[in-house]
């Protein structure tokens, strides 16, 4: 599956519902709506735990960074 690397910043992600901040994390994609959303699924950090979440973003917020 393709990679893909986060650029959308806190308040972009804020806005669309994301309350964590993934800005500069890389994750596999899931999936692709028509609309230009992505499902990526990104393993991340918060406070003391390590979580494994999918997000949808919409593709203008993410960077193609390989296979």
């Amino acid at each position: 599956m393709e990679k893909y690397k986060v650029k959308a910043n806190k308040q972009q992600l804020e806005n669309l519902g994301i309350s964590y901040d993934i800005t500069g994390l890389t994750g596999e994609l899931k999936h692709k709506y028509p609309t230009g959303f992505y499902v990526i699924e990104i393993t991340h950090t918060y406070e003391a735990g390590t979580f494994t979440n999918l997000f949808d973003i919409p593709k203008t917020f993410l960077e193609c960074v390989g296979k």
